[in-house]
């Protein structure tokens, strides 16, 4: 069965059963960070743009990046990011855009050692 095919809730199922499988990261020693956003179009984005944001806002039915949903970036069932950096939906940035933002570029600075 092909990702197209596959009946509603799969995806989101396989990926809560994947993260919730994880180690707790305590035992890693690792710390997860999370870049997400809730796009929103600026006010003179071209009529396509405006036209994919309302189809996606409409599947998704929450808020989102135009490829996932945006609380599901940093939570699916037990597994959660804490503190994920969230992109003003102002900033009209879709999920292709965050390394152009500064915010992100910010916090990838401070997260990342030798930067």
């Amino acid at each position: 069965m092909s990702g197209g095919d596959a009946p509603e809730g799969v995806w989101f199922w396989l990926t809560v059963a994947v993260l919730e499988a994880l180690p707790p990261r305590a035992r890693l020693g690792q710390v997860v960070r999370a870049v997400t956003s809730d796009f929103e179009p600026a006010r003179d984005s071209a009529l396509a743009m405006r036209a994919l944001d309302g189809l996606v806002d409409r599947l998704f039915g929450v808020g989102n990046d135009l490829v996932v949903p945006t609380e599901g970036v940093h939570r699916a069932g037990s597994y959660v990011v804490p503190d994920p950096l969230v992109v003003p939906s102002a900033s009209a940035v879709a999920q292709g855009g965050f390394f152009r933002d500064a915010q992100v570029r910010a916090g990838l600075s401070e997260w990342l050692p030798g930067s």
